[in-house]
């Protein structure tokens, strides 16, 4: 059975941001490099994929809402200095995994959790298939294919599958980081039950 790793890349640079701090300016690009070593050490695929966000075009003709909320106006100059470096670094990443033998996968108006979900589809009888991830949200894809597991970077373990329908776990309690309203009076303790 082929071994395949696929990167939610967006999550792994964002994770970037937080390890080895450098003087140089590079410590993302640095940090997210060591990263697909030590998945590349530890995994031993024999394919690796990575998924990269465009933008979400029919989620945000469904909720114009959907991911507002990470937008800010910055006016602190460091702040400005830091998300400036940041986006550098970001492309700097991107234009160098193009340039090395790894699959890139991009849609401009597709969000990296849809790639990685049609990757798990289109590979699903044939491959052992890990997503590195520290997004949740990759759990409903355990509930649909039992050949993929998903790894945590941040916690550096597996998550578990749950026992309840996810999708329908997630629409009762919402999503902040996405601005998406769950439904009022139900937490995670009584959407569980429910379920």
């Amino acid at each position: 059975m082929k071994k395949v790793v696929i990167v939610d890349t967006y999550n792994i640079i964002h994770i970037s941001r937080f390890g080895l701090p450098f003087e140089n300016g590079f410590e993302i690009v640095y940090n997210f490099f060591n990263a697909l070593r030590h998945f590349l050490k530890n995994f031993n695929p024999d394919e690796i994929y990575f998924a990269i966000d465009g933008k979400p075009q029919n989620r945000l003709n469904l909720s114009s809402e959907y991911k507002q909320n990470r937008k800010k106006e910055i006016t602190d100059p460091e702040e400005i200095k830091y998300w400036e470096s940041f986006h550098k670094q970001k492309n700097i990443i991107l234009e160098m995994l193009n340039k090395i033998p790894v699959n890139t996968l991009y849609h401009p108006y597709i969000e990296g959790d849809d790639i990685v979900y049609y990757v798990c589809k289109k590979l699903e009888k044939n491959s052992d298939i890990t997503i590195v991830s520290s997004d949740t949200d990759f759990i409903q894809i355990l509930n649909e294919f039992s050949n993929v597991k998903l790894f945590n970077p941040v916690k550096k373990q597996y998550r578990e599958n749950t026992d309840y329908d996810y999708v329908s776990w997630k629409a009762m309690v919402g999503d902040r980081s996405d601005n998406i309203p769950g439904v009022k009076r139900v937490g995670k303790v009584t959407a569980t039950k429910i379920l």
